[in-house]
């Protein structure tokens, strides 16, 4: 049997996507008709659900410890911030409420804080405790 998010029915619904989606190639604008889509889908079949809009993160140049394929960090960290403001963009449009969890873990030259990250894609311990912590503040 298979289960959707949706035959839960959330009260609250936190979305962080898109960033899989930038590391696979995936245009912006393209990412953005999805989570337009998705938030859509949520306020139609559940109009009181409180939901969170979390901001995409960036990464650091450590990333070439994890992959396999070269990614072009800059790159991707331009589309990181393309994608970013279009995710404000909707949960503006949408009533929903915007998380800027990426200004909270990047370094003076806008990449993912070493000290955040062992592999500069994934968050460490550090890093959850600064998702964590400014979490907190809105599910509480």
């Amino acid at each position: 049997m298979k289960i959707s998010a949706f035959d839960l029915k959330p009260s609250t619904i936190v979305l962080l996507i898109g960033i899989n989606d930038i590391n696979t190639g995936r245009d912006v604008d393209d990412i953005a008709i999805t989570y337009r889509e998705i938030l859509n889908e949520i306020k139609n079949n559940f109009p009181n659900t409180i939901v969170y809009c979390i901001s995409v993160l960036p990464l650091n140049y450590d990333l070439e410890r994890y992959s396999n394929s070269k990614i072009n960090v800059d790159d991707h960290n331009i589309k990181v911030i393309e994608l970013k403001k279009q995710i404000l963009n909707l949960s503006n449009e949408f009533k929903y409420t915007y998380i800027d969890l990426y200004s909270k873990v990047i370094d003076m030259n806008n990449l993912l804080f070493k000290d955040y990250s062992d592999d500069g894609i994934h968050l460490n311990n550090n890093g959850f405790s600064v998702w964590t912590n400014e979490m907190i503040k809105y599910l509480k």
